[in-house]
């Protein structure tokens, strides 16, 4: 039992000093496991100490290393067979290797945390050079609510188009042509709903309101009269001075407060805007900047991709293949925490843990951790960790990378940029990344931007033009009944519930109602 214990004791000996890669080594060790004879092992090391002092260096210099570092680097061989995808991050140790992800590793939520200044944009930035090369099979959508920061990506990248802030025109009450009207209401109403945080009961109303609009321009029998949100403005404001209870009153002063904002904006003060087909085909930066405040960032945000996410779903694009990434410079507007009480949950974190069978990518950076909430850390298939400052964001980063206490400790020990900690799920240990310096020219200016995207503008203005039926008007013969309405929002929230139980639903008195909305159904 003893010879056993000391034959394994030699065994881990040799292995943490890295010597079972050497070829005599570890014959002999196989020979001994297989035959239960270890005495040649014993004997080939007593004729060459050699080995055996080397192995004890090794440890020396691996213990060493983690009073410095407490990070174990890849080597060579495993950085070959587990990170060396495709798209590339930064180096993975001293023998620069870098470390490379496959692109449809992105259908799984990518987050950034970091302090400001750490190297987040920097590394963002590095990731789409490469992916702006040359043409993929996917596209980019980059909501940028700082307004400038990634329009010198154009220097580098010509399969990429900027839309500056008096050219982003959007009609979020213009239904894609491949919707039927009443799902686009639907669809919406529950976007708008949410990233506004408007009471839950506001979407049941707002779906009555919008089926209302559509039934009055003819958009169920065909037309394309589309109405805007000033139109829903208008409406709401009338219903408000009309209205007599308490309750709805309350529930129509916060809708037409939240649309205020919106018909202030250029960008959606359009009856025709940029169509569909271009959010799921355009690697393109939305300039937002001024005047876009966070629920209107979350809002765009949570639109465009429910819009991708249903198409795909609609079309049978599955299959976890990448065909949207989104590049979220500003995760602490989207999953920042709410009552679910009164809100609901926000309309992209519900929809994030479906996004990845169809393909929608998000790389979310943040400077404050915590933004990041349980959800999201729990699906995100590739962390990384820029330095921070903040003990809390510390701790979260500690528990969701599986970091030792040594590991935590040396985040406040990074260089204060460009070097980062990561948590990747290919490969069973985090690991530092360094992401290598990039020289991109000053800022453009708007002239700049103007001129290189003419072509791109030109185009765009004439595809805005082509107004097109929805492909499912012609099952819309007639409007849905208020109470249908109603009932269908109620039983999305809670389809299991018993028909007794339906009344408390907005708007119904009695089961008769019920019976009657249900018919409809």
């Amino acid at each position: 039992m003893n010879k056993s214990k000391e034959f394994m004791d030699l065994v881990n000996f040799l292995d943490k000093g890295g010597m079972l890669s050497q070829p005599l080594i570890k014959r002999y060790v196989d020979y001994a496991l297989t035959t239960g004879d270890s005495s040649p092992l014993y004997d080939f090391l007593e004729a060459h100490p050699v080995y055996t002092a080397i192995a004890q260096r090794n440890i020396e210099q691996s213990e060493f290393n983690k009073l410095i570092n407490p990070f174990l680097y890849p080597e060579p061989d495993g950085a070959q067979e587990y990170l060396s995808g495709p798209l590339k991050l930064g180096y993975v140790n001293p023998h620069s290797d870098l470390f490379g992800v496959d692109y449809d590793d992105f259908c799984l939520p990518v987050i950034v945390p970091g302090r400001v200044g750490a190297g987040k944009s920097h590394f963002i930035k590095y990731a789409l050079i490469q992916i702006f090369r040359k043409p993929r099979r996917f596209n980019v959508i980059i909501p940028d609510l700082k307004g400038k920061e990634y329009r010198n990506l154009l220097a580098c990248c010509k399969h990429l188009m900027v839309l500056t802030n008096n050219e982003i025109k959007i009609n979020p009450l213009q239904a894609a042509d491949w919707m039927s009207p009443m799902e686009y209401v639907l669809f919406f109403s529950k976007v708008f709903t949410r990233e506004n945080y408007l009471l839950t009961t506001s979407e049941s109303i707002l779906i009555e309101l919008l089926e209302y609009i559509y039934q009055k321009r003819g958009i169920f029998e065909g037309s394309n009269n589309w109405p805007n949100l000033r139109d829903l403005y208008n409406v709401v404001s009338h219903r408000l001075d009309n209205e007599k209870s308490y309750r709805y009153r309350e529930v129509y002063l916060l809708l037409k407060n939240r649309l205020e904002t919106y018909i202030r904006l250029d960008s959606f003060n359009c009856h025709l805007g940029i169509p569909h087909d271009v959010w799921r085909t355009q690697n393109i930066v939305l300039e937002l900047g001024k005047g876009f405040m966070d629920n209107m960032y979350s809002f765009l945000v949570s639109y465009i991709a429910g819009l991708n996410y249903t198409y795909n779903m609609d079309h049978g694009l599955v299959g976890a293949k990448l065909r949207t990434l989104l590049i979220i410079d500003e995760g602490r507007i989207l999953f920042k925490p709410r009552d679910i009480n009164v809100f609901g949950d926000s309309y992209i974190n519900e929809l994030s843990t479906r996004f990845r069978d169809p393909g929608i990518g998000m790389i979310l950076s943040s400077q404050e951790t915590s933004s990041f909430n349980q959800t999201v850390r729990s699906i995100s298939f590739t962390k990384v960790c820029f330095p921070l400052t903040d003990g809390d964001d510390v701790s979260i980063i500690k528990g969701s990378f599986g970091l030792t206490d040594e590991q935590t400790e040396h985040l406040f020990k990074l260089p204060r940029f460009g070097q980062a900690v990561v948590r990747y799920g290919g490969y069973e240990n985090p690991f530092l990344l360094a992401v290598p310096h990039l020289n991109l020219e000053k800022i453009l200016t708007d002239e700049d931007v103007q001129n290189r995207m003419a072509g791109f503008y030109s185009a765009l203005k004439e595809k805005m033009k082509i107004v097109k039926t929805p492909f499912f008007v012609h099952q819309q013969p007639q409007a849905m009944p208020p109470k249908a309405t109603s009932l269908l929002y109620f039983l999305s929230n809670e389809p299991f519930t018993k028909i007794s139980a339906m009344t408390n639903a907005t708007g119904f008195k009695s089961p008769a109602e019920v019976g009657k909305a249900l018919e409809w159904l």
